[in-house]
């Protein structure tokens, strides 16, 4: 699902939020998919839970999702530590911001609180939500 801005913004690059579960591996299928077919720049946006990089990154090798992707096309910020809200700040506002959905359900979550919720609050980037059942 796209959640689009009120203000038109040119996507320059993606931005996947990814904490190492499901969802964001396959958030991260769709923003690496996107990405080879755009040309745009890949950003991985990681706020660490209790984990050290290397947790992280033994996940993202082992989905072997980035076989045909050249180093230099992505980036990857990872904060270990600092308010998850005010890393936000961190996410280029020309991106296309793509986040894992979890099974909750969508209203719910976005009504409650959440990660996706506080993402949403604060950037003011087009968000591409992935759910359960999204196929790339």
């Amino acid at each position: 699902m796209l959640i689009p801005t009120s203000a038109y913004t040119e996507w320059k690059s993606l931005t996947v939020f990814f904490d190492a579960s499901q969802h964001s591996v396959k958030a991260m299928k769709i923003g690496i998919d996107i990405s080879k077919h755009s040309g745009f720049r890949l950003l991985i946006f990681t706020q660490a839970e209790n984990s050290p990089r290397s947790h992280y990154k033994e996940i993202l090798e082992k989905s072997e999702l980035f076989e045909g992707i050249k180093n230099e096309e992505i980036e990857w910020r990872f904060f270990g530590k600092g308010e998850f809200a005010e890393n936000l700040y961190e996410v280029p506002f020309d991106s296309l911001v793509i986040t894992g959905a979890y099974g909750h359900g969508l209203i719910k979550e976005l009504l409650f609180g959440s990660r996706m919720e506080e993402i949403h609050t604060i950037l003011p980037n087009n968000m591409l939500i992935v759910g359960l059942y999204a196929t790339v």
